[in-house]
């Protein structure tokens, strides 16, 4: 360990937005929250300083090796090895680590943490860019999902939303189950019918399709937390975006009621369609085949007429 005389000068890096982070720091930041969330009860609430604390250390790949001297003033910390296991033994073995630690104080800590607000913050800049370009599961290789998510049809952003409505629906299931002890049989119809949400919205947003153009799913199902965590992350970014550009097409909930009505998938669908149909002249598979943002903007702008000729309507009585 480095003396109390001697000053040792070492720089941390943290990502100072969502778009700014590596893959390997979105799945860090995941992992983090994952893990948080495990020990989250009634007793425990979830504590995003503590996921934030973890990041400083995970995210320049830092070790605890035991706390200071006074345990106020911080950690003694070391660099993780890279060195396969075999070597990091041998090392042990001959009584040294490969790398001297320091002590990261408390206060050093407690300055970095604001560095990360942007985690927990709703008015930050959300993540927009797909974090994986491409994504290997079992032994293909799909393209992942394009910016923006460009080139993608009505019909294939319905199907995403439905999906990932399913898939929260079922989580908030399993969490009630969960709470009230419910007998296992039910826990694992939760965690079937999760996977099968999140597996049917991974074939949808990454084109998996056999070679007659059905769905398939199945590569997807028992997907990796992790990676699903980031992509979860990706998703909520694109949803803030698009809930900015196109804003009367997606209307916060009401604050006075606790629980809003989710839009059902066939009249929301019925619905878009008819709209279309009477003010931009498009047939239902004119509507499904056209880009989401095409129609979006549509919607946007016909509702945006209507508030106008509502203003008038009322300033006129």
């Amino acid at each position: 360990m480095i003396s109390k005389n001697e000053v040792r000068r070492v720089n941390l890096h943290l990502p100072r937005s969502w778009n700014q982070c590596t893959t390997e720091e979105l799945e860090l930041i995941a992992t983090g929250v994952i893990s948080q969330s495990m020990t989250t009860d009634c007793y425990h609430p979830f504590s995003w300083e503590k996921v934030k604390v973890g990041l400083i250390l995970s995210i320049n790949h830092l070790v605890i090796i035991g706390n200071a001297e006074n345990e106020k003033d911080g950690y003694e910390v070391r660099f993780q090895h890279r060195q396969p296991w075999y070597k990091r033994i041998i090392e042990r073995i001959k009584g040294g680590d490969g790398s001297e630690s320091f002590v990261l104080s408390a206060e050093h800590i407690a300055d970095m943490v604001p560095i990360l607000n942007w985690i927990d913050d709703d008015k930050a800049s959300p993540l927009t860019i797909f974090p994986y370009p491409t994504l290997r599961i079992g032994r293909r290789t799909y393209e992942g999902a394009p910016p923006m998510l460009d080139g993608y049809t009505w019909k294939e952003y319905r199907h995403l939303q439905e999906w990932m409505q399913l898939y929260v629906h079922q989580s908030n299931i399993a969490a009630a189950h969960r709470k009230r002890r419910s007998q296992a049989a039910a826990l694992i119809d939760d965690m079937r019918n999760i996977d099968m949400a999140r597996s049917n919205f991974l074939a949808v947003l990454l084109r998996s399709r056999d070679k007659d153009g059905n769905l398939l799913p199945k590569p997807f199902r028992n997907f990796d937390a992790i990676r699903w965590q980031v992509i979860l992350f990706w998703w909520s970014g694109m949803m803030r975006y698009l809930q900015h550009l196109y804003p009367r097409c997606f209307k916060p909930a009401d604050k006075r009621t606790r629980r809003q009505r989710q839009p059902n998938p066939l009249e929301l669908y019925t619905r878009t369609t008819a709209t279309m149909e009477k003010y931009v002249g498009l047939n239902e598979q004119e509507v499904n085949s056209q880009s989401f943002h095409v129609i979006l903007q549509h919607m946007e702008d016909i509702a945006k007429e209507n508030d106008e000729m509502e203003k008038m309507r009322k300033k006129n009585k």
